[in-house]
Order: structure tokens, then C-alpha cells, then sequence
């Protein structure tokens, strides 16, 4: 490794826009290792995160701050990281850390290592602190771009807003050449739009609730990733003069814009050629939505995909690539077997479907359908004897799954217990008649 004794002439190097990456990272977070050549002489392996941010720290130490010079560093540093699966977040770690709050904010409790940062009292920023704020901006724009998750990115936004509110929004509502800030407004006879690369945002309103519509808002969409619009990024969108936009959304899951825009395209079949597009500019990316959070987390391919799967079963082997790829963080698949007898109804076919999506479900260890409504569609003679001969057909096939661990993951195990009761049974059903076919599947294996 030649890291310890070419330092200065990385700098240099990197400054001079000599320096490469000449082998990908692979996209995954456990290796460690990059190739890396500068200069046409020399080449090494490259510790990703111990060597670059050596060079970093060591380039902060050496260098006083210059807007121009500390700029190109960033621009050239970010060609580098934006190779890696965490992209560009490291470097501005140790950038925050020298430059933004030991100088702007004092710690709450400096004796604790999770200490609130708070904003020092009476500062007066200068056109220099303007300035390290700006380049503070730009990393954040190269953060926006990442593969993995940037978790720190909303609270570095909150940093520079609470510290000068004016800088923070002119930088963050309008483009800026010099910072590679994009912030594009455009609107037609279909819709409006404004996407902005340094929130990773995009907000859509539609003036109408139509196909044609639709297709013209895909077409955006697509347009967006093709030229490169970070792949982790909030989406909000609204249809002019529908009061409840909640309608819009696929039941059961957050009302959220691209639940709404997915959901209400993909009714119209003849733009799932279009949602697909969309699905393949995205596919090899991590992205996610970065305003989900918790137990509505969710990358950005989830929507589209279950979108078109409640529409269409042909999409079934897009829902179970879906599965097999996402990790126990996102839950919000366990919704969708309901929902697709939502939207389809009840009949043989569409039963049979619903127990596949259970069955792939369970092959998950953390996956499971949801248990809360499930038994709402059969409580009816004709639906729960159409379980009934579904059911009869799934255990004389051959499953990974069996109907026993199915039964209890749509029912619930204490509810499974209590429904073995006529008093309590009885409360739950509307007839006897649909009980005793209710026991009828609950004692088949």
C-alpha cells in the first residue's frame, strides 16, 4: 500500500483531477477494498474507509480553507465516492467535525457521546462562513446521490437552515452552476413539477386524474432517472381538486405520493409498459423513499411493483424478485395479499392467487401477510366456501409452505384459539353456517 508515503502527491493528484477509480466497488458493504491509480506510475489497494479518510483528514490539516480550492477538492473526491457504496457521506463526516460544529455549536452534554448539538449564541456569520457553509452544501448534494442509506443528510440540511435560514433557502430553491445545484420547475397542460438534486426531491401536482396524464407524469419520471436524479429521494404528489387524496393510495399501506402516482397509473393497463420502464432505471440501485421511516421504510422500487401486481398477476414474479432482494426492515409487502382481494374480489382465481402471495411471504423468516383483516373477506357463505375449496386444493399439492403455517399467519395465533369457541366465534362470524366451514380449513394440515 503506497498510501503512507504518496499522501502529498495523492493530494496533488486528486487536485489535478489525475486520480481514478480503476475497479468499481462491488455493492456491498462488508468489503472494505477499492482499486485506485494516480498519476500513469503508480497504482494500490485502497482501504476505502481508512485510506480515503486519511487523505481527507490530512488534506483539511494541511490546507486552509479556500472556497475555489476546497470546492475542487470536493468535486474531485466525490468522482471518487460516488463509486462506493457510501458514497460521499464519510468525507463530509470529517468535514462537519473540523470546519461546522465545533465552530458553530457547543454540546449539551460533552460528557455523553450522543450529545444535542446546539447553536452557539450571538454569531455573526461572515462572507467566509458563508462560504464553508456552501461547500457544506455541495457535500450534501454528493451525499444525495449515494447508494446506501444517507441517514445524516436531513439533519446536515437542519445544520446550515438553522444557522443562516436566508443562504438555506436561496441554495436549497434555486439552481446554482458553481454547486452542480439543480432545483427545475416545469409544468404543461398535464402537470407541474419541480425536482430538486440537493433535497433529492420531486413534487408532482396533476391537474387531472386521467390516463393520459399519467402516462405524460411517467414520462417525466423516467426522464428524471435516465439523466441521472438520485435513486434515494422523497416523492410528494397531489391531483388538483380530488378532496381526498388518501383515495389514491393502494388500502393498507401510507398514504404517500408515490403510492398515490403508482397506484392510480397502474389502473390504466396500459401504462404498465411505462411503469416497467421506470422499474428497470432503477433496479440496480439502492434507493429508497428518504421521508419513510420505521416501519414504513421502503426502497423505491416498492410501490410500482406492488402497484402492478394487485392489477395483474403476470407481475407475481416481480413481487417475489422484490421479496428475495428486500431485507426484515420493510414490512409494508405483508399488506399486499389483502390488498389484492380488495381490488379483485373473491373468486377461485383471485384466492388462489392470494395464497401464493402468502405462501411466498412466509419463505421469508421476518415476512408475514397481514393478520388484521384478513378473515373480513371471508366472512361470507359464498367467499369462505370458495377458502374452503381452495384450500382443499392447495394441501393436496406440493408447497414449500404448508396450509397450517399460512392459516396461522392470516388469522393470527391467540385469534386462531379464540375462533375454536362458539361463544367467542360466533361474535366474529356471520352465520354458523360459515364457522363450522371457518373449522373445516383451521383443522386441515
Amino acid at each position: 500500500m503506497l498510501l503512507e508515503k504518496n499522501l502529498d502527491l495523492m493530494i496533488n493528484d486528486i487536485l489535478n483531477g489525475h486520480f481514478e477509480l480503476v475497479k468499481e466497488y462491488p455493492n456491498n458493504p462488508n468489503s472494505r477494498v477499492i482499486g485506485a491509480i494516480y498519476l500513469s506510475k503508480h497504482e494500490l489497494e485502497l482501504k476505502l474507509y481508512e485510506g480515503l479518510r486519511e487523505l481527507s483528514i490530512n488534506f483539511f490539516e494541511k490546507y486552509p480553507f479556500d472556497f475555489s480550492l476546497y470546492l475542487n477538492f470536493f468535486k474531485q473526491m466525490n468522482s471518487i465516492y460516488s463509486k462506493t457504496y457510501n458514497g460521499f457521506e464519510p468525507c463530509l463526516s470529517i468535514y462537519a467535525e473540523k470546519f461546522i460544529l465545533p465552530i458553530y455549536f457547543y454540546q449539551e452534554e460533552p460528557n455523553k457521546s450522543w450529545s444535542k448539538w446546539l447553536k452557539k449564541p450571538n454569531l455573526c456569520l461572515t462572507k467566509q462562513d458563508q462560504d464553508i457553509l456552501k461547500i457544506f452544501m455541495f457535500g450534501i448534494r454528493c451525499m444525495a446521490y449515494t447508494q446506501s442509506p444517507n441517514y445524516e443528510m436531513k439533519k446536515y440540511l437542519g445544520y446550515v437552515n438553522e444557522l443562516d435560514m436566508n443562504l438555506y433557502q436561496q441554495l436549497v430553491s434555486m439552481s446554482n452552476a458553481e454547486l452542480e445545484i439543480d432545483v427545475i420547475t416545469i409544468e404543461n397542460a398535464y402537470f407541474k413539477a419541480t425536482s430538486n438534486n440537493v433535497l433529492a426531491s420531486i413534487e408532482i401536482l396533476a391537474f387531472k386524474d386521467n390516463e393520459e396524464t399519467y402516462k405524460e407524469i411517467l414520462n417525466y419520471i423516467n426522464q428524471l432517472f435516465t439523466t441521472g436524479f438520485p435513486q434515494s429521494h422523497q416523492l410528494k404528489f397531489e391531483v388538483k381538486r380530488v378532496d381526498d387524496q388518501q383515495k389514491l393510495s393502494i388500502v393498507g399501506l401510507p398514504d404517500y405520493g408515490a403510492n398515490r402516482l403508482f397506484n392510480s397509473a397502474a389502473q390504466y393497463h396500459n401504462l404498465h409498459a411505462d411503469i416497467e420502464t421506470y422499474l428497470n432505471q432503477v433496479k440496480n440501485g439502492c434507493g429508497f423513499y428518504t421521508d419513510l421511516e420505521e416501519e414504513n421504510h421502503i426502497e423505491i422500487d416498492g410501490f410500482a411493483i406492488f402497484s402492478l401486481v394487485i392489477e395483474d398477476v403476470k407481475y407475481m414474479d416481480r413481487f417475489i424478485q422484490f421479496l428475495n432482494k428486500t431485507d426484515d426492515h420493510c414490512i409494508l409487502q405483508n399488506y399486499i395479499p389483502n390488498a389484492y382481494l380488495e381490488r379483485q374480489g373473491i373468486s377461485n382465481f383471485t384466492v388462489k392467487t392470494y395464497l401464493r402471495m402468502c405462501e411466498e411471504l412466509l419463505k421469508h423468516e421476518n415476512f408475514f401477510p397481514n393478520s388484521d383483516i384478513s378473515l373480513k373477506y371471508f366472512n361470507d357463505f359464498n367467499h369462505m366456501k370458495i377458502l374452503v375449496e381452495e384450500v382443499n386444493i392447495y394441501v393436496n399439492e406440493q408447497h414449500e409452505i404448508s396450509w397450517s403455517d399460512i392459516f396461522l399467519a392470516i388469522v393470527g395465533y391467540e385469534e386462531a384459539e379464540d375462533l375454536g369457541y362458539e361463544e367467542f366465534a360466533i361474535q366474529k362470524f356471520k352465520t354458523h353456517e360459515i364457522w363450522n366451514m371457518y373449522l373445516m380449513i383451521a383443522n386441515l394440515e
